[in-house]
């Protein structure tokens, strides 16, 4: 059988016109064909064409709305690239959770393991299990939450667009052998030249279950040129090495702390529902569990689509949700309709 792709005919008259042609150009600079400094000038125009295209739409002439409450949160974001926010779910609903996804099957890597099963199913070498979006959604406290108007404003109003939910992920971190890999490592996320994410511990979570780490503003060049121009300005050399150890995709704890001290990387430890907002163009990792394992679940807000994903949304109507949950798409907040569209319909 011949895996081979179809050459692609640069003498077509629609060579270069196509969609598929457009994202590859958009994933090969989001993914490594430009620097930082340059992907986070493009996710600010991103940022801003979309709030002139989407915005009248959504909000008329106004700004984008937020809750007053959240301005803090806001600040911080964009000074440190963190912000805590209070619990998002219940004891209750945490529990309603955890029994949902005993029953749904999830994607399992990591160690020595990879295949498709239930949590029961995991091996104990096993690094991971994953749940996706297509199963994530349908559970009734997180699709609550996916609706959730005062979150997704948040999450708006410092993105300074209207925000598309393109990811929402429920997974498990265990303590299996071997050293630390992948998302393990510190790394920048390149979903999108403009994003934030909202992360949820659902179990307690120590220094020995895989706390959550990053690296204080490190996010936006806004921030991380003025620290580093104070740090380095001074030393060309060293300057000049910092921006080319950015560049590379996964760093080592001792190469962040060539460069970072101790007290400028935040580990979040803290008790089931602790959430937070966090720029994950910053450097972070999910730090290897070594003591018992860890239960988290996020939600990805980003400016533009991940074109490196397919779109199936699931259909609100057709989901099996208990009475109070809304349904019907056309009863939704315009900006709530429009941030989920990706996954829900």
């Amino acid at each position: 059988m011949n895996n081979q792709a179809k050459p692609v005919d640069i003498f077509a008259p629609d060579f270069l016109r196509r969609r598929q042609d457009f994202e590859h150009l958009w994933l090969y600079l989001l993914k490594g064909g430009l620097d930082k400094q340059t992907r986070d000038s493009l996710g600010r125009s991103s940022a801003t064409y979309i709030a002139r295209a989407v915005g009248p739409t959504l909000f008329g002439k106004n700004p984008i709305p937020f809750d007053e409450r959240d301005r803090p949160a806001i600040k911080a974001l964009q000074k440190t690239g963190y912000a805590p926010v209070a619990n998002v779910f219940t004891d209750a609903e945490i529990d309603e959770i955890h029994q949902y996804f005993q029953g749904v099957p999830g994607s399992i890597s990591g160690g020595t393991a990879s295949g498709h099963g239930f949590l029961k199913d995991v091996p104990p070498h096993a690094g991971f299990i994953h749940f996706h979006a297509a199963v994530a959604c349908a559970c009734p406290p997180i699709y609550r939450l996916l609706h959730d108007e005062r979150l997704t404003s948040l999450a708006s109003a410092y993105l300074g667009a209207p925000a598309t939910i393109s990811l929402c992920t429920a997974w498990w971190s265990f303590p299996a052998p071997g050293g630390a890999e992948g998302m393990q490592m510190y790394h920048h996320d390149r979903g999108d030249f403009r994003s934030v994410n909202l992360f949820v511990y659902l179990t307690d979570v120590t220094d020995g279950s895989g706390p959550h780490a990053f690296v204080e503003r490190t996010h936006d060049m806004t921030v991380l040129l003025p620290l580093i121009s104070q740090r380095f300005g001074a030393q060309p050399e060293n300057f000049q090495k910092f921006w080319q150890w950015m560049e590379q995709h996964r760093k080592t704890d001792a190469d962040v702390l060539k460069f970072f001290p101790q007290d400028e990387v935040k580990s979040f430890t803290g008790a089931k529902g602790t959430s937070f907002f966090e720029d994950t163009r910053g450097l972070h990792k999910g730090t290897r569990p070594t003591t018992g394992p860890r239960f988290a679940f996020e939600i990805f807000y980003s400016v533009l689509p991940k074109f490196n994903e397919e779109v199936s949304p699931r259909v609100r109507a057709e989901l099996k949700l208990p009475p109070g949950l809304e349904t019907d798409t056309q009863k939704l907040s315009p900006l709530v309709r429009y941030a989920t569209r990706q996954i829900l319909v």
